[in-house]
């Protein structure tokens, strides 16, 4: 996979890779990052463009394009799915941050909202609320385990707690390892770029880079999720018990409510 500069206004697109960055990227071959590209949102989150042409796992990487403020990219990949490389955002945040980003002349735009929005499904729920800066509220409850509950709130704005969200790594459960295979997910996962839990033990012999590091992680894939509205929200975001198919229903629904605030606008 490689990150290659695009102009402003582009936005974040994945493009069939394979033929080198100057080849003709045929409309079939492209899949633009928003949340109507969205096809699947089961364990990760997978754009597809309609014709065939489908990127999976996108969370990590569009969460390191928002921590490190990309907005415009061509992301041109040769697989099926973005490289899991160890489970967390931060080896994109480092890799992006070694290349440089590059200030483009057109000004950042920002999400903003009159009022707020909710998504509510049985216990779990994502609310948007007009804020002055962009927060994250994150609620989570494995009580089965030793994950058990935890709340995180991170201010977007503010760093010293970035690089903790940036290295929090995806997780599961030993009990699930089997059944999710099964089903065709995790099938490179390891402790390597997955934490798994056993009961009250963490399995990987380095234990957790953060006491809260499960709750950051769910932050992490929700910052991901809601970076394919292709800018920052203006907003708090509290989200209980979320998951990448509540998050994708979130961010479809703010690009919905954008497209009839510019309707009323332009009638």
């Amino acid at each position: 996979m490689t990150l290659r500069p695009a102009p402003a206004g582009a936005g974040v697109i994945f493009w069939k890779g394979g033929d080198g960055p100057s080849a003709v990227k045929r409309p079939g071959d492209l899949v633009a990052a928003n949340p109507s590209s969205v096809s699947n949102a089961d364990h990760g989150t997978t754009l597809s463009n309609g014709r065939g042409f489908t990127v999976a796992t996108v969370e990590h990487l569009m969460a390191a394009l928002a921590l490190t403020g990309v907005d415009d990219t061509h992301i041109e990949i040769d697989g099926p799915e973005v490289p899991i490389l160890d489970g967390s955002a931060m080896p994109f945040v480092d890799a992006i941050v070694d290349a440089g980003v590059r200030e483009l002349d057109r000004a950042r735009e920002e999400i903003r909202f009159a009022e707020a929005m909710e998504i509510i499904d049985g216990d779990r729920s994502v609310r948007i609320e007009p804020a002055d800066r962009f927060t994250l509220a994150v609620g989570i409850d494995f009580a089965d385990c030793m994950i058990g509950r935890q709340r995180v709130e991170i201010d977007l704005g503010d760093e010293t707690r970035l690089a903790a969200l940036a290295s929090a790594r995806t997780f599961c459960r030993l009990s699930e390892v089997d059944a999710l295979q099964r089903a065709g997910f995790i099938r490179g996962g390891s402790f390597e770029n997955a934490v798994v839990v056993d009961g009250e033990r963490v399995l990987n012999g380095d234990g957790l880079r953060d006491p809260e590091e499960f709750a950051l992680h769910k932050a992490l894939d929700l910052l991901g999720d809601l970076a394919l509205l292709g800018a920052p929200l203006g907003a708090k975001v509290t989200a209980i018990r979320p998951g990448h198919d509540i998050n994708c229903r979130a961010g479809l629904a703010v690009q919905r409510a954008l497209v009839r605030e510019q309707a009323a606008e332009s009638a």
